[in-house]
């Protein structure tokens, strides 16, 4: 019979058959998504442009808000999805798109947020952009599927939202959540030491059951 482990217990919703052994959540180095407790004046999406991720649900609501948004991530041409629902809000000003954005420049975008935005629209079993933005003490406003109530702490690291009507007034109060939380969250459930020691925990525990 075998072992396994989930980094979710959302992801055990999505294979309820197996044998599960443990739930260890993905881990980060925390070092590399630095602290700062100083952001500027905008929110961040980033991650795949797709209709699955909600990208438009982020757009809309930072535009009733009222603040700056600034997407990173690839889209995908032939879906269309791009051209239908996100292209024409992008002003450079109030909605940004600065492509994909490479390892150091996705760290910065998080680092310098006020929040993120994780409007996604499927049963996530993980989503890794949110223990980075936390990482970095940015607060999650993020929608409720899959594993976001797991990972985000309502009213502590951020918001678990159902609308984009909510999406909007949690922009308002985002300054209500402190960043250290944030920061102390990621530090003690989602790094790198804390997924090892979790793992090394499970693989002694079976080697001697056998």
């Amino acid at each position: 019979k075998n072992n396994y482990v989930s980094f979710s217990l959302a992801q055990r919703k999505l294979m309820p058959s197996l044998n599960w052994v443990a739930n260890i959540y993905h881990g980060i180095d925390t070092n590399t998504f630095a602290f700062n407790p100083f952001p500027e004046d905008y929110f961040l999406y980033i991650g795949r442009i797709t209709e699955d991720k909600g990208v438009h649900l982020a757009v809309e609501a930072a535009r009733v808000a009222g603040v700056p948004l600034v997407i990173a991530g690839l889209s995908y041409p032939q879906e269309g999805y791009w051209h239908n629902f996100i292209e024409k809000w992008i002003d450079g000003k109030n909605v940004r798109y600065v492509g994909s954005a490479d390892f150091h420049e996705k760290i910065k975008l998080y680092q310098n947020a006020r929040g993120l935005l994780f409007p996604t629209q499927w049963p996530e079993p993980f989503g890794m952009v949110m223990i980075e933005a936390m990482s970095c003490g940015t607060p999650v406003i993020a929608w409720n599927n899959g594993s976001v109530p797991e990972v985000v702490q309502h009213k502590e690291t951020g918001f678990v939202v159902n609308s984009v009507g909510e999406m909007v007034r949690v922009i308002k109060s985002i300054d209500k959540i402190s960043r250290e939380a944030c920061r102390k969250r990621a530090q003690q459930f989602f790094s790198v030491e804390k997924m090892v020691t979790g793992y090394e925990k499970v693989y002694m525990k079976i080697i001697e059951q056998h």
